[in-house]
């Protein structure tokens, strides 16, 4: 068979007296190696830093077959000196101290590593950080009622009926800003307002005497107040100032809290003639609660003649958020005039977006811890918000102006 026999290394087969040649060439490299490693073995013992008592052992090199060809016996060679060379730079680097760990770039949380973080600056709108700062030293006198020129008669002698004499700190500013603001004409809205006022000084007179005022002369009853307080108890307190408020006057308050059955509720607020609806009271004073089952089950039941939506305890008001009585309030005056009561979108600047658009109402925000989260404050969708703050420490006064 020898077609098919194919002598490929004829041409370049070593003579044995050059295979014997190489060989010796091997051993001296190995043997040059073997030197100075044992020479390098001597210079740690006599160095005064002690070395590893670990033993490093040498393989001895095996005796190269002298039968095979050349090419193989310089593979064979790599091989023995690769582990020698290893164990050189093992030696080389025992002396050496390990370099140090670079640290991440970011940051590994956990026992291993502490560090104080930085702490985020708290970033308000401008409305929220600029309040207008009112003193509620309730010991300082103020105005008296008899000389406001800006109420009427009638509101005066309620107000000393009540047993109110001078205005407090509260009061005195609050109410003739938002009287002035309705003063403005149609074209220029007025800013929603936000208090925040400790309980006693106040409030409660602070957003109802300008609504009765403004309410004043009215033609026909329509419901143009809404005012929504957390609890019933509130809304009784309430309910009650507002009643001797409008003693005398043509405007008539009327109290949604369970107090009076749901078909009694019914009957002050609507009636019916020639089959239509009308409505019977000009100022509503309710809780949440109350309010959406009155949007849903009462008949001739509008709010698209509100001038104010007042929210008092806003921030109880804005946890109850099982009746989800934005949601309705704002769906039912869509329904009814097409327009969103808590905003909409404006469209192109004209003389009709401008005069002919019904106004929104003036929303009026009031509690005790008003709180300072814009996002829970854009739920309500104020316009151009206005802050009042009551602060009775002269140096938080102070750090609030700043």
């Amino acid at each position: 068979m020898e077609l098919f026999a194919v002598n490929r290394y004829d041409e370049t087969k070593l003579t044995k007296n050059d295979e014997e040649a190489q060989e010796e060439l091997i051993l001296q490299r190995l043997q040059r190696s073997f030197q100075e490693k044992a020479e390098r073995r001597k210079q740690r013992k006599k160095s005064p830093e002690p070395q590893g008592d670990e033993e490093q052992q040498v393989a001895a090199p095996a005796e190269p077959e002298p039968e095979e060809p050349a090419q193989e016996s310089e593979s064979e060679e790599d091989e023995k000196a690769e582990p020698v060379v290893e164990e050189a730079k093992e030696d080389e680097s025992k002396g050496e101290e390990p370099a140090a760990q670079a640290e991440p770039d970011f940051l590994v949380l956990g026992d291993a590593y502490f560090k104080k973080l930085k702490q985020v600056e708290e970033i308000l709108p401008p409305w929220l950080s600029h309040p207008t700062v009112i003193d509620s030293d309730l010991s300082k006198k103020g105005k008296s009622i008899k000389k406001l020129g800006y109420l009427d008669d009638q509101v005066k002698a309620n107000l000393k009926k009540l047993g109110f004499k001078r205005l407090f700190p509260v009061q005195e500013t609050v109410i003739p800003w938002i009287l002035d603001a309705h003063q403005k004409p149609t074209p220029f809205w007025p800013r929603d307002v936000c208090i925040s006022s400790p309980t006693g000084s106040g409030k409660t007179l602070a957003f109802a005497v300008p609504v009765v005022q403004l309410l004043l002369n009215r033609i026909a009853p329509a419901i143009r107040a809404l005012v929504i307080l957390p609890v019933k108890e509130l809304a009784e307190q309430v309910f009650g100032v507002f009643e001797k408020l409008c003693e005398g006057t043509k405007i008539r308050p009327l109290l949604l809290s369970r107090k009076q059955t749901f078909s009694v509720e019914q009957s002050k607020l609507v009636a019916r003639f020639n089959g239509e609806y009308i409505p019977k009271v000009d100022i509503v004073v309710t809780t949440a609660g109350r309010l959406v089952e009155h949007l849903h089950s009462t008949t001739g039941f509008t709010l698209k003649h509100l001038r104010f939506l007042i929210i008092d305890e806003a921030d109880r008001v804005m946890d109850q958020i099982q009746n989800d009585w934005l949601y309705h309030l704002n769906k039912h005056v869509k329904q009814e005039s097409d327009e969103y009561l808590l905003g909409r979108a404006a469209g192109q600047l004209s003389q009709s977006e401008l005069f002919d658009k019904p106004r929104q109402p003036h929303k009026l925000l009031f509690s005790a811890t008003l709180s300072q989260d814009p996002e829970k404050l854009n739920t309500f969708k104020l316009f151009h918000p206005k802050l009042f703050t009551a602060v009775s420490d002269p140096a938080k006064r102070l750090a609030a102006l700043v």
